[in-house]
């Protein structure tokens, strides 16, 4: 496959190595920044663009991996780079090109807007995932999948991340990329009630944010539409060791050790006092999705909306931290045909309202026999109420405009194949 990186930071280092290294081409680069020189040597047949225009002109590349590295902005422009890199990711899903991008290289807000954009074009959009298609993560979703699962009925998933630098924004990428399984294991997120260290006791959703608090303490319950409750945590740690992964069941337990990524990983299933050690191999990568389309061996990579709501999910954490309660995240998304069920709704009660008032002028006129009875617009309110009725009917047939089949398209929905 022939890759362009849009933003280069650390992250996209690795991966642009990681690329190299099978057997895949890193071609064309954009908002290098200091990492220039680093990347060269990677791709020293790198071309080096300084607009994205040159970087869509010619030979498009496979797929745009995009990292939090910031755009350049020259000194007579009026623009930030959050709106520069807003402006790159609509341009690039408009001329579908398979983007993935880096977690937390864009917000919230221009999630959801490449989600519209990737829908009406359908384009190909996804998050970056190291070892999303990992053995050791297939082994727990297994178990707790399976009918009869060797570990009695599930009560509970506990996910400790250990961090040897627990800032915040490091924090936050590993977090959105372990939510992402657990949303793939345990169903669509509800509500979100964090612990921890606050950096303010007052939350105005409004005001500008000052200070976010602090997720060196964190402990993150999750409510899943699922039956299992999950918790993740942070812990200090080494490198050397990622997460370690609970599962607790009424007859045992399964631990998974996550070690860094392309590296095999431990699992121990506890059962009955006795203790099983599996070790697990690492799986390609996920941009091996673009070349193994329709494989039974992978597994697609999530939605780019549920990465959107996983952002959504790290906003509802903060507010949880600093009110102290638990915050609802709303995970279903309204269609087309059930906004216009609420708007039929909302029209018929006005006109149940009009219907009623009419009625009321009528029997009021009529009743004391007022001169305006004898007035032939007067006369003719049969014929406007029968109209009024008519009509709002009428408009129902309009619900058919609104069924429409929007594919869901992830990295597996592309039919490119590998140079």
């Amino acid at each position: 496959m022939r890759f362009a990186l849009l933003g280069v930071d650390d992250e996209l280092l690795r991966i642009a190595a990681a690329a190299s290294a099978d057997g895949h081409s890193v071609v064309q680069a954009c908002d290098l920044g200091k990492s220039g020189p680093a990347l060269l040597r990677i791709a020293p047949n790198l071309q080096v663009v300084t607009h994205l225009e040159s970087l869509l002109a010619g030979d498009v590349p496979d797929c745009v991996l995009v990292g939090r590295g910031l755009p350049t902005i020259l000194p007579d422009e009026n623009v930030s780079p959050a709106d520069r890199r807003g402006e790159q990711l609509r341009r690039l899903v408009q001329e579908k090109i398979p983007i993935a991008v880096v977690p937390f290289a864009c917000d919230l807000d221009q999630g959801y807007e490449l989600e519209m954009y990737r829908r009406d074009l359908d384009g190909v959009v996804s998050t970056w995932f190291w070892d999303w298609n990992h053995a050791g993560y297939r082994w727990l979703e297994n178990l707790l999948h399976e009918k009869d699962s060797t570990l009695g009925l599930i009560q509970k998933v506990r996910w400790d991340a250990y961090f040897p630098d627990r800032t915040r924004e490091v924090v936050v990428e590993r977090l959105v990329t372990d939510l992402a399984q657990l949303r793939r294991w345990l169903g669509p997120i509800d509500s979100v009630l964090a612990t921890g260290a606050t950096g303010e006791t007052h939350y105005d959703p409004f005001a500008p944010k000052r200070a976010l608090p602090p997720l060196d303490q964190l402990t993150v319950h999750l409510g899943l539409r699922g039956e299992s409750p999950a918790v993740w945590s942070v812990s200090p740690g080494s490198a050397a060791v990622q997460a370690r992964i609970m599962i607790v069941g009424t007859e045992g337990e399964a631990v998974l050790t996550v070690g860094p990524p392309r590296c095999e990983w431990q699992g121990e299933l506890r059962i009955g006092g006795r203790t099983e050690t599996l070790n697990f191999a690492a799986e390609p990568i996920a941009w091996i999705e673009f070349a193994q389309t329709g494989s039974s061996n992978t597994s697609p990579l999530p939605l780019w909306l549920d990465s959107c709501r996983d952002l959504e999910v790290i906003e509802a954490l903060d507010r949880s931290l600093l009110k102290g309660r638990t915050v609802a995240v709303h995970a279903d998304e309204t269609s087309e045909e059930d906004a216009f069920k609420g708007v039929m709704a909302s029209g018929g009660c006005i006109v149940l309202m009009l219907v009623l008032l009419a009625f009321f002028v009528v029997v009021l006129v009529e009743g004391l026999r007022l001169p305006l009875r004898e007035s032939p617009l007067w006369k003719a309110w049969p014929v406007v109420l029968v109209v009024l009725i008519g009509g709002f009917l009428a408009l129902q047939s309009l619900r058919g405009l609104t069924k429409r089949q929007t594919p869901g398209v992830s990295l597996a929905g592309t039919t490119k194949t590998p140079s």
